[in-house]
């Protein structure tokens, strides 16, 4: 994904009226229901340099290499829960 196309999707999300949604409670206990605590891993797991997919791989590898590396890594299981929003 380029720059332009980060910048364009963000614009687009922005253009949108928000919403108010309401989290469902994390049903796990203390400490693994602080969500303040997913703040530590990215300056440990995240390089801070940009992708590079490896030309001699295909670009189906390279793909789930860049979601693995990129987004998976922060990613919270509670993320993609459904929500309630009115």
């Amino acid at each position: 994904m380029t720059d332009a196309d980060a910048l364009r999707i963000k614009a687009y999300l922005f253009s949108l009226q928000p919403v108010e949604c309401r989290g469902r409670p994390i049903p796990l206990s203390f400490p693994f229901n602080q969500r303040w605590l997913m703040g530590i891993g990215p300056p440990f797991f995240n390089s801070g340099k940009r992708f590079e997919p490896n030309s001699e791989r295909s670009a189906e590898w390279n793909r789930g290499a860049y979601l693995a590396e990129r987004w998976l890594i922060v990613a919270s299981p509670y993320a993609t829960e459904p929500r309630v929003c009115t």
